[in-house]
């Protein structure tokens, strides 16, 4: 959301945020149960470092593709190749 808001202009509402946040805290209620929260929030910061590259490279695709004449499933089969 950061990387839509600050390329590509996204605004968002209320509803988008209050996702997002959900999102988050039922990520981090599943990876810290049963376990000692110290030792389970580096793996949530990890997680959450690992798909900062997947939203960069889907913001990025979608500036570049916003003038060209391409189908974005036909791009995705051939950048995931």
């Amino acid at each position: 959301m950061v990387f839509a808001w600050y390329f590509l202009g996204t605004k968002f509402k209320k509803n988008h945020f209050l996702g997002a946040a959900l999102v988050i805290y039922g990520i981090a209620i599943k990876l810290s149960a049963g376990a000692d929260f110290s030792g389970t929030f580096g793996w949530i910061v990890l997680m959450i470092l690992s798909q900062t590259p997947a939203a960069a490279s889907n913001v990025y695709k979608q500036v570049g593709m916003t003038d060209a004449d391409l189908d974005l499933w036909y791009a995705n089969a051939w950048i995931g190749k």
